[in-house]
């Protein structure tokens, strides 16, 4: 399970709309990492963090729960807690 988030598509636009979902997903694509606390539970404070940092420095679109990383070890709840959580810190 892959998602990926364009949060410019993510947000409204200035008339309080949705946008509509396009195949262009920005020119910087980044394969977030996922954060872990020291008991190996997800840490979601310090993920709104990497978040927030990500977007400050000019990602467009974040790959959440990418394949190359430790996706495989998230179980499916973990994940799309991950994907959930990432779409509210995005949105603001």
């Amino acid at each position: 399970m892959l998602y990926i988030i364009n949060f410019n598509l993510a947000r409204e636009n200035d008339d309080g709309e949705r946008r509509s979902p396009s195949v262009e997903f920005g020119r910087l694509l980044t394969a977030m990492v996922t954060t872990f606390d020291e008991n190996g539970e997800l840490d979601l404070d310090r993920q709104e963090k990497v978040i927030e940092h990500l977007i400050q420095t000019g990602t467009e679109t974040l790959v959440v729960c990418g394949t190359t990383g430790e996706s495989p070890t998230l179980t499916e709840e973990e994940k799309l807690r991950l994907f959930k959580f990432t779409l509210e810190v995005v949105n603001g």
